[in-house]
C-alpha cells in the first residue's frame, strides 16, 4: 500500500511530507536502518569500483573513471540506484527475462535460433558486451516480443483510465495507460 501512496505523492511534490502519515509507525525505524545500510553498502561498492572480477550493473552507474559523488543528493541518487538493482530480482526487469526464457522454452525452434545467433556472435566470454549485444537482431526481437506480451508493472496504479484528468490532460474512460 505504501508504495502506491508514494507513487501518488510523487505527482504532487508539495504534499510529499504527508506521505509518511500513511506509514505504520513500527516501520519507520526499518526505513532508517535500510537507508543507513544502503549508504554503507554504496560506499563499500564505490571503494572497489574498477577492481571487481566481473563487471556488474553498479559499474555502469559509477564507473572507475567517473568522479566521486560530490554531495548528499548525488550519493542518495546512487543509493536509490543500488536499491533498485538489489531488488530488481523481484521486479519488472527480472520478470522480463523470466518471461522471455519461458516463451523461448515453449517454442524450442525459436530458442534454437536465438542460441545459434548468440553462439555464432561470440568466441569468448569477454566479447559479450552491451554494445555487442545490441547488434543481435533476433535477440532484440525476442526481448521486444516478450515486452509486448508481458503484462508489465502489474503491482502499481491501475492501467485503465476511469475517465480523469492526468497532468492537465483528460484521459477518456477505458483508455489503457502505461505507468
Amino acid at each position: 500500500m505504501f508504495v502506491t501512496v508514494i507513487q501518488v505523492f510523487k505527482r504532487f511534490p508539495l504534499l510529499g511530507p504527508f506521505q509518511f502519515l500513511f506509514v505504520p509507525l513500527a516501520k519507520l525505524k526499518s526505513f532508517a536502518v535500510v537507508e543507513e545500510r544502503t549508504r554503507v553498502g554504496v560506499k563499500q561498492r564505490i571503494d572497489v569500483r574498477g577492481n571487481t572480477e566481473h563487471i556488474d550493473f553498479f559499474e555502469f552507474c559509477q564507473p572507475a573513471d567517473s568522479p566521486l559523488p560530490k554531495n548528499k543528493r548525488e550519493f542518495t541518487h546512487l543509493g536509490a540506484l543500488a536499491v533498485q538493482l538489489n531488488f530488481a530480482s523481484f521486479g519488472p526487469i527480472s520478470d522480463w527475462f523470466y518471461v522471455t526464457l519461458y516463451f523461448l522454452l515453449e517454442e524450442p525452434g525459436y530458442f534454437k535460433l536465438l542460441a545459434e545467433e548468440i553462439r555464432n556472435a561470440f568466441q569468448r566470454y569477454q566479447d559479450i558486451t552491451p554494445d555487442a549485444l545490441n547488434s543481435l537482431m533476433y535477440l532484440q526481437a525476442c526481448l521486444e516480443e516478450s515486452l509486448r506480451i508481458l503484462p508489465g508493472n502489474n503491482t502499481g496504479l491501475p492501467r485503465y483510465s476511469p475517465g480523469a484528468m492526468v497532468d492537465g490532460q483528460y484521459i477518456p474512460k477505458g483508455v489503457r495507460t502505461a505507468i
